[in-house]
């Protein structure tokens, strides 16, 4: 009887990983094969396309599952509470201030929930250790990923994602790409400082390590990041510290005082040169930056408790600028800076804005928290617990001057980071038993969200489909096919003010003027775009709504002070209508105005408004 329990048990743990193997190797399984593709209604469906959308609800179901049938119990604890309370308070921020469905909100939330389930994976005895060295493994190896895909590009093999940097691997440029670089280096630095013990994958992850340190020494200076390098520095030096912190100390004590106060000194005037140096390197851009912060900030007194609403920067930065310009025109330092930017390049004063200091006080407890308990358990040396704490320091810094939350990948190693530190840290947990009920109603509950989620995705992503060919029925000028496409993207996704914004494109290029003005103006409380208020402006001059012409002009001119584009058709419209004297002094403004970079287009605007110049004299 006892060889028979015996060998039920064995077969149960074979069943067991066996159902194991699918729940990891989803999400990469998911990248290269197409399940859906002999389905005739989801053959718009690109699974590699549609990563983030459709693999996050598949690995859920999949958790919760294999949960059940295996009763696995779920740990939380401090750290896992606050992750959930600040995305459950994310998206009741979104629910009330926000509007419609919003697939960056659900891969924020699904981001959130991935890490805390991969977190329950670690605490089984049989195979929490291989699964911990395995995601350590991918992370280094998609490190080493970037690096071989940075180098061709550097090379010319491969064409980068922005037509400005020849540098951006997988990314659209190289700001979030160094960032993600970064971390990889730190926790390489770790693995080789702290090796681990596991016998079997020890020496591969050393070996991959190693690789990795020297691999990404040679590109991160090539992606001229300096929110990267100054996260890379932070987060090494926390894990060099860690290493050799008796000898430090033991140094220190040694160290007379007028030493210790000389080295203080040449420490302290070594950092401000580099801050000097590091300003100095692309002053443009932390001047910005910094333009960025201060009119971004006037965002954060409409809801100082609450925010104005997750992911509603985008829509409202563009309003708040423009009343900003209007203040300053007579400062040209600030028309020069201004841009229109969907993220405030510092995810906290981010967070701040959009969800106000409910939001942000959840966040940095989270942090807080996270690093104290990090610190209590760094007497067992885990290079993984190291590696990650060195990791957070470097995303963190990072998310003072970039936006590395706004980013899928980077956010989500960030909330791993997280997971992982929670896990070791040996704080006190709740239970919730796998022979339980609570268990199995909090799987239903799981998996039927997940359901609700898959089938909005998949809607969204049909959408998105439809949406993609209007825009290229519009850019290859079929314009009444475009109208009718847009028409069908807006029975789907009524709320998007891009949709929006095509159509009313879309309507006016087939002469349906007020038909357009109508639509673009809704896209208007939805949205700031400069570039929207520029097809209003030229839909109210084919009404003859010259005022409200003049006005829209002028609005996305105070949006894009710094280009040459609205100003242009400002001065063109003012031709049309008679108003010459206007149209001169716009003309004036535009020929002495910096181009910084020359192109056939700005050539030809300048072109024009001289020989506008020409004949209002």
């Amino acid at each position: 009887m006892r060889e028979l329990s015996r060998q039920i048990q064995k077969s149960l743990v074979i069943w067991q990983n066996l159902f194991l193997i699918p729940l990891l190797l989803t999400p990469l399984l998911s990248l290269y094969i197409q399940p859906f593709i002999e389905f005739n209604d989801l053959y718009f469906l690109n699974i590699k396309a549609h990563f983030f959308n459709v693999t996050p609800p598949l690995f859920v179901v999949l958790f919760f599952t294999y949960a059940v049938v295996y009763k696995i119990t779920l740990h939380i604890n401090r750290i896992d509470f606050l992750l959930l309370a600040y995305g459950l308070y994310s998206y009741l921020n979104y629910a009330v201030l926000g509007y419609g469905y919003n697939e960056i909100l659900i891969t924020f939330l699904l981001s959130i929930a991935i890490a805390l389930l991969l977190k329950q994976l670690f605490s089984q005895s049989q195979f929490g250790i291989y699964i911990q060295y395995g995601c350590f493994l991918l992370l280094i190896f998609l490190g080493l990923f970037e690096v071989v895909n940075g180098e061709l590009q550097l090379m010319g093999v491969k064409p980068s994602h922005h037509k400005l940097f020849n540098l951006t691997g997988t990314f659209m440029n190289p700001g979030p790409y160094a960032i993600f670089l970064s971390p990889v280096f730190i926790l390489s630095l770790a693995i080789i400082l702290f090796p681990p013990t596991q016998p079997v994958l020890s020496k591969l992850l050393v070996i991959t390590s190693w690789f990795s340190l020297v691999a990404i020494s040679c590109i991160l200076p090539a992606t001229q990041s300096r929110s990267a390098w100054i996260g890379t520095f932070a987060g090494s030096l926390l894990v060099v510290y860690l290493k050799y912190k008796t000898e430090f100390w033991a140094l220190y004590a040694k160290t007379k005082i007028a030493a210790r106060l000389g080295i203080g000194i040449a420490i302290s005037l070594l950092l401000t040169t580099g801050s000097v140096l590091l300003y100095h390197y692309k002053p443009e851009s932390v001047d910005g930056r910094a333009l960025v912060w201060r009119i971004g900030s006037g965002l954060f007194n409409q809801n100082i408790v609450f925010g104005i609403g997750f992911e509603q920067f985008k829509a409202n930065f563009g309003h708040l600028q423009s009343e900003f310009i209007e203040s300053h025109l007579n400062d040209p330092s600030l028309i020069e800076r201004a841009d229109y930017v969907p993220y405030t390049f510092n995810d906290y004063l981010q967070i701040l804005i959009e969800n106000g200091l409910v939001g942000l006080a959840l966040f940095g407890i989270l942090l807080i928290l996270t690093f104290r308990k990090g610190f209590q358990q760094i007497r067992t040396e885990s290079p993984f617990l190291i590696g990650s704490m060195g990791a957070l320091v470097s995303l963190g810094i990072a998310g003072f001057f970039s936006y590395p939350f706004e980013v899928p990948i980077i956010w989500f190693i960030f909330l791993f980071f997280i997971s992982i530190i929670s896990f070791l840290s040996k704080d006190k947990t709740i239970f919730v038993s796998g022979q339980s009920f609570h268990l199995k109603l909090i799987a239903v509950v799981a998996i039927y969200l997940m359901i609700l989620v898959l089938k909005n995705e998949i809607h969204l992503i049909k959408a998105q489909a439809n949406w993609r060919n209007a825009r290229n029925l519009l850019s290859s000028r079929a314009y009444k096919k475009s109208e009718e496409a847009y028409r069908e993207t807006l029975t789907e996704l009524p709320d998007r003010p891009g949709a929006l914004l095509g159509y009313g494109k879309a309507l006016y290029m087939t002469g349906k003027f007020a038909q357009s003005a109508t639509v673009l103006e809704k896209a208007s409380t939805r949205i700031s775009d400069p570039f929207l208020y520029i097809n209003l402006g030229n839909t109210y001059l084919k009404l003859n709504r010259v005022n409200e012409s003049e006005k829209a002009y002028k609005k996305a001119i105070l949006i894009i002070p710094n280009r040459l584009y609205p100003r242009y058709l400002l001065a063109k419209m003012y031709q049309q209508t008679g108003n010459l004297a206007s149209a001169k002094t716009v003309a004036d403004h535009i020929v002495k105005m910096p181009v910084p970079v020359s192109s056939p287009a700005s050539r030809q605007i300048l072109d024009e408004m001289k020989k506008l110049r020409i004949k209002t004299n």
